[in-house]
């Protein structure tokens, strides 16, 4: 019983994952789940960002783009060495390349940027201890 329900889950996300090409990114179906690896997207990725410079119309532009995107899981705008934290997932590294071109590359208030690449995560919990 157990395999059958993993099985239909599994038939589902490749339904899903085959309209992706039919859909604009911003329409593309999401999936709430702990392992994004089961739904296709194994590789998590922690980008550090650095801005060129400090305008709050800039950094407003960045963070929509950030928003727009649907790879990137989460974004933070944080104080230090940079200014911006994002965890995406991608499927592959050809699609991170395509998506660091256009999110950091192409962006003209981007300093530059660093890529990290996740090899195990020890811990997700999105509950907060009270």
């Amino acid at each position: 019983m157990l395999a059958m329900n993993k099985a239909n889950k599994l038939g589902r996300f490749q339904d899903i994952n085959a309209s992706y090409g039919e859909r604009p990114p911003s329409a593309k179906p999401s999936i709430r789940t702990k392992r994004p690896d089961l739904v296709g997207r194994p590789i998590t990725l922690i980008v550090q960002i650095a801005v060129e410079h400090e305008h709050t119309g800039l950094h407003e532009m960045i963070k929509k783009s950030f928003q727009d995107t649907p790879e990137v899981q989460q974004c933070y705008y944080v104080t230090g060495e940079f200014d911006f934290v994002v965890v995406m997932t991608v499927t592959n590294m050809a699609e991170y390349e395509a998506i660091s071109q256009r999110l950091f590359l192409g962006a003209d208030n981007i300093a530059r940027f660093k890529t990290n690449v996740v090899m195990d995560r020890v811990k997700f919990q999105v509950a907060i201890p009270v």
